[in-house]
């Protein structure tokens, strides 16, 4: 905490949280995949695309200036701190 309080901005702080591990000791892939047929990101970009308000083209563009921005972010963090804290990893 005594890393964040100085910042005096919301600040996200995630404990121990990983995307690492293997799900399928907790899940069998049948609920995997059920689950990711109901992501509601994937369900509303299909929407836009079919009422022709959104393709494939200006999907890819938009993540690419999030990433960008992220990864400038991290940079100014690693600038400022020296550090990004070892523990951030895109997963975009």
């Amino acid at each position: 905490m005594e890393r964040v309080q100085p910042l005096l901005k919301p600040t996200l702080i995630d404990w121990g949280h990983t995307t690492a591990d293997d799900p399928t000791v907790y899940r069998d892939n049948t609920e995997v995949e059920e689950w990711q047929e109901k992501d509601p990101i994937d369900r509303f970009k299909k929407y836009l695309i079919a009422q022709g308000l959104w393709n494939d083209e200006k999907d890819e563009a938009l993540r690419k200036e999030y990433e960008d921005e992220v990864r400038s972010t991290l940079k100014k963090l690693k600038i400022r701190t020296g550090s990004t804290g070892g523990c951030f990893q895109l997963h975009l």
